[in-house]
């Protein structure tokens, strides 16, 4: 028997989020806001969780019910229309979490020091030098600095810039077909693909809900202004090391 997609405590939301604040996290369902300071706060530790206890990627299409699967050789129609086509496992077009957070990694000046200390080691050694050389270089494109809002479901296992329909965007997820390297769109919930870029534009706001809306965007633009402002004041080379969580587990009781 199927089980019901159930939605998210906030009990299995800690176990997937040990640093979780709600102060800081804005959060909508499984949905969370995640800002360039908290990614080592929420996204590392996750991805230490799911690789050590091998986690599987949850979506609400394959919790209720099977859908077709897409074989490998199907490939989708090259059309500006809206498609029907259908995956039961999104996270095969979805990038993982580590190349997102590897992405969207914010520098750090000790990473290119580390990186110019070994081609420096290694001058006098042309093989040695020149494997350096690339080292350094994909590194510093690693730490690379950004200011990109993030947007995390680690239910799915899924960390993407493509606003959520949650936070004002769409269900539709950019995500890559492996098999023609082409960019389609796919809804984190049904498994929908499709190939058109309307596929990522927000559904129209009813007139009911105009107001709140409009509300709600201040709202979340003055919480947005106070998050940057705190971080910029923070003191230099005070920010959040990689490997020591910023926040004590939040438990209740």
């Amino acid at each position: 028997m199927m089980m019901m997609y159930q939605p998210i405590s906030r009990k299995e939301l800690e176990k997937y989020l040990p640093n979780f604040d709600p102060s800081c996290d804005p959060q909508v369902g499984e949905w969370l806001l995640v800002t360039p300071h908290r990614r080592v706060a929420l996204v590392d530790p996750l991805i230490q969780i799911s690789q050590k206890e091998k986690m599987r990627p949850i979506y609400p299409c394959s919790e209720e019910r099977g859908l077709t699967v897409v074989s490998p050789t199907e490939t989708l129609p090259d059309t500006e229309a809206s498609t029907t086509t259908r995956i039961d496992d999104p996270s095969r077009v979805f990038p993982s979490l580590e190349k997102v957070r590897q992405k969207y990694c914010r520098h750090r000046p000790h990473c290119i020091s580390k990186y110019e200390n070994i081609k420096d080691d290694n001058n006098n050694k042309k093989d040695k030098d020149d494997e350096g050389k690339n080292e350094m270089k994909g590194n510093e494109d690693d730490y690379e600095a950004d200011d990109t809002i993030l947007y995390l479901n680690p239910r799915a296992l899924l960390l993407t810039p493509c606003a959520p329909a949650v936070f004002g965007g769409s269900d539709f997820i950019e995500g890559l077909e492996t098999e023609t390297g082409r960019v389609v769109f796919v809804n984190w919930r049904t498994g929908e693909v499709r190939t058109d870029t309307a596929a990522l534009q927000p559904k129209p706001t009813p007139e009911w809900a105009e107001g709140v809306l409009e509300k709600a965007t201040v709202e979340f633009e003055s919480w947005l202004r106070r998050e940057v402002s705190m971080n910029e004041r923070k003191p230099e080379g005070k920010e959040e090391d990689r490997d020591v969580p910023p926040l004590q587990k939040m438990r209740i009781h």
